[in-house]
């Protein structure tokens, strides 16, 4: 298994001091593509960055250089599962087939068996979007199947 840290730089993709950020990922196998800012990951990919952790068979992280420094990490496997910890200690748990995050927008987009657990509540469907900032979550399923939801009710 090949180690890799990563700490990005002003230079590779326009972030000042403030918002280096360290991506600690293993994998098998890793393409770095500095012409259009992205890295790219094969087998057995675990990934570490802000708070959630990623494993997964493939994944691509993107960047866009200006103004807003845009992220996108997108993964597929067999499942994908994250895990994300909340700043008040809360973890969130979840799996799919496909993934997308968007780090400016803190949103992921589960494709493909998404399930996302958090305490003893949890969603099933075939797409879920989880905007995390916002403590919401968006669920549906196609060709008529439905949405499974369970909740834990306190009184």
């Amino acid at each position: 298994m090949i180690l890799v840290l990563i700490t990005i730089s002003t230079k590779c993709i326009s972030l000042n001091k403030e918002d280096k950020k360290i991506i600690l990922i293993n994998s098998n196998k890793q393409s770095i593509n500095m012409t259009d800012n992205s890295l790219t990951f094969t087998g057995k990919v675990a990934i570490h960055y802000n708070f959630i952790n990623i494993q997964a068979d493939f994944v691509k992280i993107s960047y866009q250089q200006g103004k807003n420094k845009y992220k996108i990490i997108e993964g597929y496997g067999n499942p994908i599962t994250f895990k994300k910890l909340k700043k008040n200690n809360e973890l969130i748990t979840g799996q799919c087939l496909k993934f997308h995050y968007e780090t400016n927008d803190n949103k992921i987009l589960l494709i493909g068996k998404a399930y996302i657990k958090k305490s003893n509540n949890y969603i099933q469907a075939d797409y879920i979007n989880y905007l995390i900032n916002k403590n919401r979550i968006q669920a549906y399923s196609d060709n008529g199947k439905q949405v499974i939801t369970k909740i834990i009710l306190h009184s």
